[in-house]
Parts: structure tokens; C-alpha cells; sequence
């Protein structure tokens, strides 16, 4: 991260509009900012923080930082990060613009250089923040501790005798956590050289088995492992005939569930049987009603036909009779 140019307004001491072009200073490798107590030196610093993370490490109140009797103030703090150019600004305001006025709640705005002009990102006071940290990849914490020292800290650590700047810098960085790996590393070493000891001992313990001794425990093993196929061929076997039996009464179910299949096949056929004969009968019968009713319909076919000629004979008359009165008359 390289600071380009810090632009603030009424911010502490420093009244009105002030500029500082630190791209004029970054010809040379190293520069220092001086002036008298109350110049407004830590202010500088105070706004490069405020434009960045809106907060600074001695002051609770980032509203605080803006110059008595004035009505508005700003900060834009303009720096390159990886080639990149942004720009913070911090603005803050009194109510009805008064000077008296109450101090209003401050806003916050990101923005990014694009062909020679700014572009904004984000005028959300959490998202410029978020952003900001994403961008410097440092959060507050970490860029108060690595690039800002608070003037105490560091009045602290060069009054500090050798046995206290250790401690001091610890706190300043951040790397009393790194003490603390380093002691629980140790004591975890120390156990584990511990438990490594405790079992040399045990090894030392366990007594030397010779030769012959092994020999004869490995020819006992092996009988010992025929034993075991002896008796695991014995349960196979033994598993295959429960098997053959588990069959076998299945087997004799399915029989006896035939048995009973066929008795049921021989009564129903029987009953069949019994009904063909009654059937038998009937159809006897049926036929003799059949015939009876064939001569009781050639009976009445044959009245029938008398019944027709009388009838065609009646008509033949009836004609007969119409041609002989049509005559008499």
C-alpha cells in the first residue's frame, strides 16, 4: 500500500482545507513529519485511520475529531494498492449546519480510478469498510499493530530497558500468541519424550524368547490352526446338513399341502360326477317335454292350415257374393 495524498477539512487542529501530496516525498526511501506539540501531527495520522478503518487507536469517538465552531468536515485519503488507485473519503456534519449544531452521524465512500477519473464502489458505511480491509488484506488491528504505532507504544518501547522492549513488542505486534505455541510445543515435546522413555522401559521389560522355544511355539500354532480348520470344517459340515434337514421339512410341508390338494381335487370331481348324472336325468326329461310340445305344434300347425283355407274359401265367397249383387243391380 503507498499513500498518495490525504485532502481534510476542519479535522482537530487543522482548520479549513488542507492538502498533503506524499507522492512528493517518494523520491526518497525514508521522510519524517515534524512540527511543534499541538501542530496537528497526529491528526495526520488520525485521518489516514478515520478514511480508512472510521476509527483510530486513542479516540472513542471518531466524531470527536471534527474542529470546534465549524459546521463540516471531510477526509479523503487517496493511495495505490497492487497498481490500483482508490479513494476513501469521510465526511461528517453539524445539524442545520450550525456551529453549534448537534454532530450528525458520519458517511463513508469507496472509490476506485478509472481512466483518470473516480468511480464510486460503495457509499455503505459497512461495506466500505469490508471492502477496504479486502483490498489493503489488513483489518484494523493488524494496521495499527504492523504500519501505525500509537505514540505511547512507542515512547514505551524506546524508554524500555532490554528485558522490557520483548514484552512491549509482543504487545505492539500481536506475537505474544507465538510465545504461547512455542510453550505449549515444548511441553508437548516434553510428554511425548516422556511416554517414548516409558515404553523403551517396557520394551526392556519384555523377556528374549530363543530359537528352539519359537520353533516349537510355531509348530504348536500350526496344530492349533489345523484344530481350528478341523473344527470349522466340522461346523460347515454340520451347517450343511441343518440346511439338508430345513429342506427336508419343507419338503414334507409341500407334500402333505399336495395331499391335501388332491382329496380336495378327488371330492370336487365326485361332486361333478354326481351332478353329470343328475344333469343326465334332466336332459332327459327335457327331451321328452321337447317332443310332447313338437306333436302338440304339428297338431295345432295342421288346425292352423284348416283354419287358413276355410278362411281363403270365406273370402273367395265373400267376392263370389260382391260380383253377384253388383249384377242384380
Amino acid at each position: 500500500m503507498k499513500i498518495l495524498k490525504l485532502n481534510i477539512k476542519n479535522i482537530n487542529s487543522l482548520k479549513g482545507e488542507q492538502t498533503i501530496d506524499f507522492e512528493k516525498y517518494f523520491q526518497n526511501s525514508l521522510f519524517l513529519i515534524t512540527g511543534e506539540t499541538g501542530s496537528g501531527k497526529t491528526t495526520i495520522f488520525d485521518a489516514i485511520c478515520i478514511a480508512l478503518y472510521n476509527q483510530t487507536p486513542r479516540l472513542k469517538d471518531t466524531k470527536e475529531v471534527l474542529t470546534k465552531r465549524t459546521t463540516d468536515g471531510y477526509i479523503e485519503l487517496i493511495y495505490e494498492v497492487n497498481g490500483e488507485i482508490y479513494k476513501n473519503s469521510w465526511f461528517v456534519k453539524r445539524s442545520r449546519n450550525k456551529i453549534d449544531g448537534k454532530i450528525q452521524d458520519t458517511k463513508m465512500e469507496l472509490a476506485i480510478q478509472k481512466n483518470g477519473k473516480f468511480e464510486i464502489l460503495s457509499t455503505k458505511k459497512t461495506e466500505v469498510l469490508k471492502k477496504t480491509a479486502e483490498i489493503i488484506k489488513l483489518n484494523f488491528g493488524q494496521f495499527r499493530k504492523s504500519v501505525l504505532l500509537a505514540q505511547g507504544d512507542f515512547n514505551a518501547f524506546l524508554n524500555a530497558n532490554s528485558n522490557e522492549r520483548a514484552d512491549i513488542l509482543e504487545k505492539m505486534t500481536g506475537t505474544k500468541i507465538y510465545a504461547e505455541i512455542g510453550k505449549k510445543t515444548f511441553e508437548l515435546y516434553k510428554q511425548k519424550k516422556n511416554e517414548i522413555e516409558q515404553l523403551k522401559a517396557q520394551i526392556e521389560i519384555i523377556p528374549i524368547i530363543k530359537e528352539e522355544e519359537l520353533q516349537n511355539r510355531k509348530i504348536e500354532l500350526k496344530e492349533l490352526e489345523n484344530r481350528v480348520n478341523l473344527v470349522v470344517q466340522t461346523i460347515s459340515e454340520i451347517e450343511n446338513k441343518i440346511k439338508i434337514l430345513d429342506k427336508k421339512e419343507g419338503l414334507e410341508k409341500e407334500i402333505e399341502s399336495f395331499k391335501n390338494s388332491i382329496l380336495k381335487t378327488e371330492n370336487n370331481i365326485k361332486i361333478l360326477e354326481n351332478n353329470k348324472n343328475t344333469q343326465q336325468k334332466r336332459v332327459l326329461e327335457y327331451k321328452d317335454k321337447m317332443e310332447q310340445f313338437l306333436k302338440e305344434f304339428q297338431q295345432k300347425m295342421e288346425f292352423f292350415n284348416k283354419i287358413e283355407k276355410i278362411d281363403t274359401k270365406i273370402t273367395i265367397f265373400e267376392n263370389r257374393k260382391k260380383e253377384i249383387l253388383k249384377r242384380i243391380q
